[in-house]
């Protein structure tokens, strides 16, 4: 793992000031149109990982909370590494996402190939078997919001090349692992991997709602607390029901 990026922003970090308004410009990686990538410190990608979970990009709620971990970090005198590590723990996948993330990997039986009670413990003191990630590493911005799917990223060379530059290279460390994309975009991008030999189809599990507060009929749906009759004519609740029960398979035989 490289520290080089954090090293660069270690100034910003240590002086950063959490705001709903957005990050500052000052910890702007690059941009190309409406699109920005801004810096937070998601670098750490843990080499012992067995399962991968992947989302699109952090939105800005993950990148504040990464920021504030790292700084705290940084101001108590740790080492850059430890402090990456402690920010990609707090951050991914934090706030209401995380519960309803938990509440997927345990409908399709994660925790029982695990040997865990529950896959909330991959946020704690099973964290050893999990990366966390995404397939745009840093934060994205889509004029001043998070990006979601604005321009979908196949049809985006810029976006094209940081799934490249960053996303490719954490696929060829941990090239052994279960990958879990999150949502249609991951899965995507995870596809090409495949389709360019990367990876296996057996290791990836596409399928998995994204968490977020958006996602709650589909992740309902897919979880079993919400049944096929009630679900709204937007929600197609009988496919989500059949990835679960594919995904279950999937995993049993999985390691």
């Amino acid at each position: 793992m490289t520290t080089d990026w954090f090293e660069h922003f270690l100034p910003q970090v240590r002086d950063f000031i959490p705001s709903d308004a957005g990050l500052p410009a000052s910890l702007c990686l690059s941009s190309e149109g409406k699109l920005r990538v801004m810096y937070s410190p998601f670098e750490y990608v843990n080499p012992d990982a067995k399962v991968v979970l992947v989302g699109i990009t952090p939105g800005l709620q993950q990148a504040n909370n990464a920021l504030v971990a790292a700084r705290d970090a940084v101001r108590s005198g740790i080492s850059s590494a430890a402090a990456l590590r402690i920010a990609k723990a707090t951050a991914s996948f934090s706030g209401p996402m995380r519960s309803n993330l938990i509440r997927c990997l345990d409908a399709i039986g994660l925790q029982d190939r695990l040997q865990i009670a529950s896959c909330q413990a991959l946020f704690g003191e099973h964290a050893g078997v999990v990366n966390y990630t995404s397939v745009l590493r840093f934060p994205v911005f889509f004029d001043g919001v998070n990006y979601n799917r604005q321009i979908p990223i196949r049809r985006s060379p810029y976006l094209q090349r940081w799934v490249s530059s960053e996303f490719a290279q954490e696929v060829i460390t941990l090239r052994d692992a279960l990958w879990i994309p999150l949502g249609e975009q991951p899965a995507d991008v995870l596809g090409e991997f495949v389709r360019g030999g990367q990876l296996r189809a057996s290791q990836v599990l596409s399928g998995v709602p994204h968490p977020s507060g958006a996602n709650a009929e589909r992740v309902a749906c897919f979880c079993g607390s919400k049944a096929i009759e009630a679900a709204s004519a937007k929600t197609d609740a009988r496919k989500l029901i059949a990835d679960r029960d594919r995904l279950r398979v999937q995993v049993a035989s999985a390691f």
